[in-house]
């Protein structure tokens, strides 16, 4: 789950690090890094403090309580994400091309820019790497 309301920037970047590290662009479905948590009725989470000052009203279709982050450029940038996904999809872009996107989104300096090139391993094609065609089952 990407988006919690303790996620952070530097948090965000990490993960998007790991995935570069070990070599999992193209096995991460890119839907799953604009995943925010869900907070249904009796989730032990209400419980928290810091959480329910976040919390806005119960969301009777979504059967969860809405929340936003105390960052709302956290916010912005879950949306940004889950709209890049959205219409990359549609358009047959790559996993690795999205995620490059994303990784731009997160990262908007030059200096991080080129990290990342140096860094990212050059891609498999997409028959190489089984996967779902519908990555929302979660």
């Amino acid at each position: 789950m990407t988006f919690t309301p303790w996620t952070t920037w530097e948090g965000f970047r990490d993960l998007l690090s790991v995935l570069t590290d070990l070599d999992l662009i193209d096995n991460v479905s890119p839907i799953q890094l604009a995943i925010r948590l869900l907070i249904p009725a009796g989730s032990k989470l209400l419980e928290v403090p810091e959480l329910r000052e976040m919390l806005g009203e119960f969301d009777e279709a979504a059967l969860s309580y809405r929340w936003t982050h105390s960052d709302p450029s956290l916010d912005q940038l879950c949306n940004r994400i889950r709209r890049l996904v959205k219409n990359s999809e549609a358009n047959g872009i790559s996993r690795r091309e999205i995620f490059s996107e994303i990784w731009k989104m997160a990262n908007p300096t030059g200096t991080v820019q080129n990290e990342f090139i140096r860094r990212i391993p050059l891609g498999l094609p997409r028959a190489s790497i089984p996967y779902l065609n519908e990555p929302w089952y979660c």
